[in-house]
């Protein structure tokens, strides 16, 4: 077990009672639901890049600044999509600065992120661009919901993997464990729904996938079973990988995450989890694990193949 950098729980009625409700949850720390005024990421946004910018204490505004951004993965989509909903639901004004980088400034405008920040009703200046047809090369930021919430990007992720080779059970098996956890995704978050992107690179040898939900946190989740003890988020994200475990504690239950993390390391690829203050990346040979003292929004995953 090795250890990684320092990583994101949680909605609910009015604005004093959510940020109530976290202050008693972490009373050493602050929540990305209280995310600073200034979410400010530069470079090419991956999973560390997006946790390690988080910062607190909350304010009325919270504005997400991608002005210095060189490019921007799927997690980077989801992630900020997810941040923007939590601050929204919080009753906090959002405003988005756009890539200065042209390039950069079509891509996430071509991935659709600024028709989540209008369903949000997110402040930016994002200028559409026009579409042609790359189904099969990519997924546009995408809210879900429902049990087959996650058909889409599952499919897509089967397809490429197909196209590139892959075993069969693995790319099977990783497409039913897609399915399953963004289909649960409304039972364990409590939020309602989820962001989802995919893009393929590397002359489309290479796919990546993230997932992400503003809801309760892993830890919420699984305290719901009252056969675990849950101690905090990495003991939280500890269980919520291992098989057979889940907030229900019915048999047959928690296949979902497991499986994506077994399939994708068979793969040869990687998956990186954050919930609450804790994260970890998981690899064939390895799995590293860290925290940050600002927590984010719920739950995040991006798998890379």
């Amino acid at each position: 077990m090795g250890t990684i950098g320092d990583v994101l729980p949680t909605g609910s009625s009015g604005p004093q009672q959510a940020r109530e409700r976290r202050r008693k949850r972490y009373p050493d720390s602050i929540s990305a639901l209280s995310l600073g005024e200034h979410l400010k990421i530069s470079g090419s946004i991956s999973p560390t890049r997006l946790l390690d910018a988080l910062e607190g204490p909350g304010a009325p505004q919270l504005v997400i600044d991608l002005s210095g951004a060189s490019w921007v993965q799927p997690v980077g989509l989801v992630g900020i999509a997810a941040i923007a909903e939590s601050a929204r639901r919080e009753e906090r004004q959002v405003m988005f600065l756009t890539p200065t980088d042209g390039n950069v400034a079509n891509y996430v405008s071509r991935m659709r992120l600024g028709l989540a920040f209008d369903s949000l009703h997110v402040q930016h200046s994002i200028r559409p661009v026009r579409e042609t047809d790359l189904s099969g090369d990519l997924l546009e930021l995408t809210k879900v919901e429902g049990e087959f919430g996650g058909e889409q990007v599952a499919n897509l992720v089967f397809e490429r993997l197909e196209r590139m080779g892959a075993k069969s059970s693995l790319a099977e098996s990783l497409h039913a464990s897609i399915c399953e956890v963004v289909g649960n995704m409304h039972f364990h978050s409590g939020a309602e729904g989820g962001w989802v992107a995919a893009q393929t690179t590397h002359n489309g040898q290479k796919i990546t996938f993230a997932i992400a939900d503003s809801g309760l946190g892993l830890q919420a989740s699984l305290r719901n079973n009252p056969q675990l003890t849950v101690t905090d988020d990495t003991n939280a994200l500890q269980l919520a990988v291992a098989e057979n475990i889940s907030a229900t504690g019915e048999r047959g239950r928690g296949q979902g995450l497991p499986e994506v993390i077994r399939s994708s390391t068979g793969l040869n690829g990687s998956v990186h989890i954050a919930s609450g203050t804790a994260r970890a990346v998981h690899r064939s040979q390895n799995t590293a694990t860290g925290f940050q003292s600002f927590a984010f929004p719920g739950t995040i995953i991006q798998v890379e193949l």
